[in-house]
């Protein structure tokens, strides 16, 4: 299952100044999955991407070009397909970055004081060092800012938030929707094709277990891990599985591992642009 050349990806601006992903790693054979042919129900690439899901779990989706209109579901306006545009999305995400690293370059004590723990919830900042990553008690080496699906859409009261934060809600509100559309895109595809029992089916299989607008505990995620020296060579983030469904990740350094199935190593994922 090698790289696809289909639709071969450029550095994007956003990873100038950062160091070149090196070339004597072991790297995932990922699959480059089209979002547009996606969109337009392309056979041969929906078998590409559900090959993909079944043997490895992970695939590059190529969004740029990608675009599609909004279209009423069920007469629902609040559960309308979102209008897909592949290259908003980038600049959203572009912009993310850009908040992310505003946000983590204030003082600590500043930042802590969004740490929502003690309340209860999984939302808003958890400092480095205070997630565990393995039986042995290994701090992990990382620092997270998760921003609530529920918030943004006016789902629930909303959370303190430092002005870095909070000055973005209608680029989350944008971010969240597309995102949400892409997922329940790939949703609709396994959906198809999963052994479901026919009330599943009737039901609306995986997307009507997903709906934008159900209380949720989708996210977005800002993952920051600072340099370490090279001879402690640490994990900053441990061997997980998501809890999420699907899972839309950016990237924009390698360090990202997968591991395959009866392997006892992971591969790590190429960036070269790839996102």
């Amino acid at each position: 299952m090698p790289h696809s050349d289909r639709s071969p990806s450029p550095t994007r601006d956003t990873f100038r100044g950062l160091p070149p992903f090196p070339d004597n790693v072991p790297t995932a054979p990922l699959l480059r999955i089209s979002l547009q042919k996606l969109l337009q129900h392309d056979e041969e690439e929906q078998n590409r991407c559900w090959k993909a899901c079944c043997e490895l779990g992970f695939f590059y989706l190529d969004v740029r070009n990608a675009n599609t209109p909004p279209r009423s579901t069920n007469g629902d306006e609040n559960e309308s397909e979102q209008a897909i545009d592949g290259d908003a999305l980038l600049q959203d995400v572009d912009n993310l970055f850009s908040v992310m690293k505003e946000f983590c370059s204030l003082d600590v004590q500043e930042k802590t004081r969004y740490d929502f723990k003690a309340q209860g919830t999984y939302f808003g900042y958890k400092g480095y060092g205070e997630g565990i990553m393995d039986a042995k008690g290994t701090k992990d080496r990382n620092e997270f800012y998760n921003i609530s699906k529920d918030d943004i859409l006016s789902l629930s009261e909303p959370l303190p938030a430092h002005a870095t934060v909070s000055a973005h809600r209608p680029l989350y509100k944008s971010y969240i929707q597309t995102s949400h559309a892409i997922c329940m895109l790939i949703a609709s595809l396994l959906s198809s094709r999963l052994p479901l029992t026919d009330a599943a089916r009737k039901a609306g299989g995986l997307p009507a277990l997903h709906r934008l607008r159900a209380r949720s505990g989708d996210q977005i995620r800002f993952v920051r891990a600072p340099p370490q020296e090279v001879s402690v060579k640490g994990v900053a983030l441990g061997e997980h599985t998501d809890f999420g469904s699907v899972t839309v990740l950016f990237n924009q350094l390698g360090g990202l591992q997968s591991r395959r199935r009866r392997r006892s190593r992971g591969d790590f994922v190429k960036m070269d642009g790839r996102m």
